[in-house]
């Protein structure tokens, strides 16, 4: 109706600008435009491995339960270093691209994770997508303005002294790192040969500090593991001589290189509880009682007193403060630059608009601020119950909730709120649509609505008195897509914004727990553990 094929340009990362843009098929990029790479582990993997065979998940509870209220695939309990520096830059939350657990070395871990020379293969063919997208030219000054953060080599010397594999006993700890340091080492030049030029290292932490490494040590005197320690200080200096020596040969290329070592020492002496686990059991809860697929786990009372959430891994608030400081920081704690003058180094502010999702089409495109939008684009709006919901009930405060396995096993391969097994009615129309999966409004960070948005909600009704408190009725389901016009309006301007409501498919699936709530002399729980203890 009034179009034939369209597609959605979505953007990843982006930050207000006021300069012009040039589209570019179905990308849309500004004038002064920077992309953001990351290599790494599970300090900055947002859920990769959610999607291979592995162990080395974080997709089931607790995970995710504090900012989330569901878990993505983060190692941690909220948000990690990616997330904060989006926020910073005015950015969307960035998808996920790496896989936890990986190393510098591909022995590491080796069918298990993505090792650093794998991601780089990745990073290659997206360069050839850009260069087919927007010309050989123009990707071409993309990949130079880029800022590539790096955070990866723990698990190089972590993984050997958890599994007592021998390989460390068949070098001197200086021959190791280096074989480290040199391996990261190649990988830049690689990074640098396709135009790379703005980098952010993070060093490693104390490794031997972590809980699960301490509950290993006899006596529970309460020490770190001294030789792992010792091998991630002989790595930050390493690290510390070879960026110098890059950066004299290598034209252009400029570095910021943050002390985390520092400052997880710092953390562990100022917080309340920064020597033991949040989630876990026995010594410093060094021993894990995650629950993988069930809800069997032992968890803090109050995370944000905590430096670490499972026996690895930090909290939302520790990652928070570190991203604060390598964004900001003075060249104390991260140098020569900090990762706010890298992004902004030759440019103003900028953002990054990136295709998630598109099909071909010959029809022009017209470019608000830093939205993207074809010439017949058609958004999709859905308000509903437990049927159409993708995700709304993970963030009010509800036992109606699907966040939880087996939910999303099938799909997903983990539980994004859909009470389902896997992909619901306006996932498989999106598909249809050449859509991408419209996300639920109250997902956070979510802001672009050029698609549409999905309002629905387990257990909703259309009248108010429909489990009242429990759900988001259809009343305020209306008051949210108010809230969505206003911001249409004020990203697309008012003419734009009633032409993409006018031209808009409204999908309603709603009515039938106005019948079957009344009937029912408790609420249904869809968690039986939940439903026990009410």
């Amino acid at each position: 109706m009034k179009s034939l094929r369209f597609y959605f340009c979505f953007l990843v990362l982006y930050a207000s600008i006021s300069f012009p843009t040039k589209c570019f098929s179905n990308i849309c990029l500004p004038k002064d435009h920077v992309a953001f790479f990351i290599f790494g582990d599970s300090i900055v993997d947002v859920g990769n491995n959610n999607y291979i065979t592995t162990n080395l998940q974080a997709n089931f509870f607790p995970y995710g339960e504090t900012f989330f209220k569901f878990p993505t695939g983060r190692a941690s309990n909220g948000r990690l270093i990616p997330d904060f520096i989006a926020e910073r830059a005015n950015l969307p939350l960035i998808p996920p691209y790496l896989y936890p657990g990986a190393g510098v070395l591909a022995e590491t871990r080796r069918g298990l994770v993505i090792d650093l020379n794998t991601q780089l293969n990745y990073f290659k063919n997206m360069e050839t997508l850009l260069k087919h997208k927007l010309g050989e030219e123009e990707a071409n000054t993309l990949l130079v303005k880029a800022v590539y953060l790096i955070c990866i080599g723990s698990n190089d010397y972590f993984v050997p002294f958890n599994i007592n594999s021998s390989v460390l006993k068949s070098y001197s700890p200086k021959k190791y790192v280096n074989m480290v340091i040199g391996n990261l080492t190649t990988a830049i030049k690689e990074i640098y040969k396709k135009g790379g030029r703005k980098y952010v290292f993070l060093g490693l932490p104390p490794a031997g500090c972590a809980p699960s490494i301490k509950a290993q040590i006899p006596g529970n005197t309460g020490a770190c593991m001294e030789e792992l320690t010792a091998l991630a200080k002989l790595h930050n200096i390493a690290l510390s001589k070879v960026l110098p020596k890059l950066e004299s040969q290598l034209k252009g290329f400029k570095y910021s290189l943050a002390d985390f070592y520092s400052f997880f020492i710092e953390r562990i002496n100022s917080f309340t509880e920064g020597k033991i686990a949040c989630c876990g059991s026995g010594p410093y809860g060094g021993i894990p009682s995650r629950g993988e697929r069930s809800n069997e786990y032992e968890l803090c009372e109050k995370v944000s007193n905590f430096l670490f959430f499972d026996s690895v891994h930090p909290t939302e608030k520790a990652y928070q403060q570190f991203a604060e400081l390598i964004w900001s920081g003075t060249p104390n704690i991260t140098g020569p630059y900090n990762l706010k003058a890298l992004f902004e180094m030759k440019s103003l502010r900028f953002y990054f608009c990136f295709l998630v999702l598109y099909a071909s089409i010959s029809f022009p495109t017209k470019c608000f601020s830093n939205i993207c939008l074809p010439k017949d684009h058609v958004a999709f709006f859905i308000f509903g119950d437990s049927i159409v919901d993708v995700g709304n009930n993970n963030y009010i405060t509800t036992n109606l909730q699907a966040n939880f396995f087996p939910y999303g096993e099938t799909f997903f391969h983990y539980p994004t709120g859909r009470a389902s097994n896997g992909r619901l009615i306006p996932d498989f129309i999106a598909e249809r649509a050449n859509l991408p999966l419209i996300q639920p409004y109250l997902y956070p960070g979510y802001d672009q609505y050029i698609d549409g948005a999905n309002f629905a909600s387990i257990g909703a009704g259309v009248l108010a008195e429909t489990r009242r408190g429990l759900v988001i009725d259809l009343n305020t389901q209306l008051n949210y897509f108010k809230n969505t016009e206003t911001l249409l309006k004020h990203k697309l301007g008012e003419e734009e914004a009633k032409t993409l409501l006018v031209k808009a498919v409204y999908l309603l699936c709603i009515g039938n727990n106005d019948y079957l709530s009344p009937s029912l002399q408790t609420p249904v729980s869809l968690n039986p553990t939940l439903q026990k203890n009410m």
